[in-house]
């Protein structure tokens, strides 16, 4: 009967500990808070803003430029005396506007003209030559060479004089175009020898400009475009059209081609 007791004693203070510790999950559990609410939220909703809305349409936008350039003549000659002598009739200066054929400089032609007067003497002579040669040579006085002769030296004094009658013409220089003194390098008075630069004319009418330019810009800058031109001289605007643009830069790339 002992070990019975013994027995039913040990299982009771089991049954004791493993409901003594549900009891303490139970009450571990109870104090555990049941409430799933959000804590309240310290920000505030944002205020809506207001945005304009537009429609996009596509168009062309223009922008203004400035730039400092070169003006170049495109029609630009240097006027270079043909006969050596002393200068003696000098009728433009620095700036000043001529017309086509107007009288620019003279050099003294009397040296020319004394040689003339000589040639024509020969001419004379030769003319007189010719004639009687020509008549004794129908009579079977003269031979066939003296006939020869004196058509060779008849047509040697017309050449002797037809040149100098050039080179008289040559003492006067004149103006092959309408058009303003460049440059004046010689001075009334002056010997000069043969073909010395005296004087530069350009035609104002046909003026290059030349402009440095960025490659950011020079795609959008075509031949055919029309850009106005201002000199420092005056405020009058003059009107140009671009003629060539150099190097040709890709647009997307900013590259040359």
């Amino acid at each position: 009967g002992f070990a019975l007791n013994t027995d039913i004693f040990l299982l009771t203070q089991r049954l004791s500990i493993i409901i003594f510790g549900l009891s303490s999950l139970v009450s571990c559990d109870a104090e555990q808070p049941t409430s799933t609410a959000k804590p309240p939220s310290h920000h505030r909703a944002a205020a809506p803003h207001l945005v304009e809305t537009s429609l996009v349409k596509r168009h062309t936008t223009e922008t203004q430029q400035h730039f400092t350039g070169t003006v170049k003549a495109q029609h630009r000659v240097r006027i270079f005396n043909q006969e050596e002598g002393r200068i003696e009739l000098l009728s433009v200066d620095i700036g000043d506007k001529v017309s086509q054929d107007q009288v620019l400089f003279k050099t003294n032609p009397q040296l020319l003209k004394a040689e003339m007067a000589k040639a024509k003497a020969n001419y004379n002579k030769a003319s007189a030559d010719l004639k009687r040669i020509a008549e004794m040579h129908k009579q079977k006085l003269a031979s066939d060479l003296e006939k020869i002769q004196a058509d060779t030296a008849m047509g040697v004094a017309i050449a002797e004089k037809n040149i100098l009658k050039l080179r008289i013409k040559n003492t006067t220089i004149k103006a092959p175009f309408n058009g303003i003194v460049l440059e004046r390098l010689v001075e009334q008075g002056n010997v000069i020898p043969k073909f010395t630069h005296a004087l530069t004319l350009i035609d104002p009418q046909k003026l290059w400009l030349r402009l440095p330019v960025s490659e950011m810009l020079l795609p959008y800058i075509k031949p055919g475009g029309q850009p106005t031109i201002e000199t420092l001289n005056s405020r009058q605007a003059i009107s140009g059209v671009v003629v060539k643009t150099l190097p040709q830069i890709d647009q997307t790339t900013k590259q040359g081609l």
